[in-house]
């Protein structure tokens, strides 16, 4: 997570006028979102309040992007530029995930640290994929 808040930062200060939405609901024994944490992360390190939208609804890749789409369509702005920033190893399955969804984005890449992460992710997310051609495949 925080690797790419981190990236976040940097994107942001290069791109003023973007506005953030951070998404991710509470997990199991957690106290607090993913959304909120972003979010309180993010204005700690100078973020404006203003420039960030909380999604605390969504518990999976799926339900981020949807919610985080309409969240952008509610601003009615025609063709809006979409970035999404996240791990490298996920940006695959986001953009699959987009395009099923009828979306054109552009990915940041935020790097995954520590190999012994990146491996066991890469794995996760090579069933993620799969699980993602199905839901598609049969909604």
């Amino acid at each position: 997570l925080v690797s790419r808040l981190e990236v976040a930062i940097q994107y942001l200060g290069d791109n003023p006028d973007t506005i953030a939405i951070v998404s991710g609901s509470m997990g199991p024994g957690e106290t607090t979102t993913e959304a909120e944490a972003m979010y309180l992360w993010l204005i700690q390190h100078g973020i404006s309040p203003s420039r960030i939208v909380k999604e605390p609804e969504a518990h999976d890749t799926i339900r981020n992007l949807r919610y985080s789409f309409d969240i952008i369509d509610s601003f009615g702005v025609q063709n809006p530029k979409i970035a999404v920033l996240s791990n490298d190893f996920h940006l695959c399955r986001v953009r699959l995930i987009s395009h099923l969804e009828g979306h054109k984005i552009f990915t940041v890449s935020a790097p995954t640290p520590y190999l012994y992460l990146r491996v066991t992710y890469q794995i996760r997310e090579y069933f993620s994929l799969l699980k993602v051609w199905l839901t598609y495949l049969f909604i």
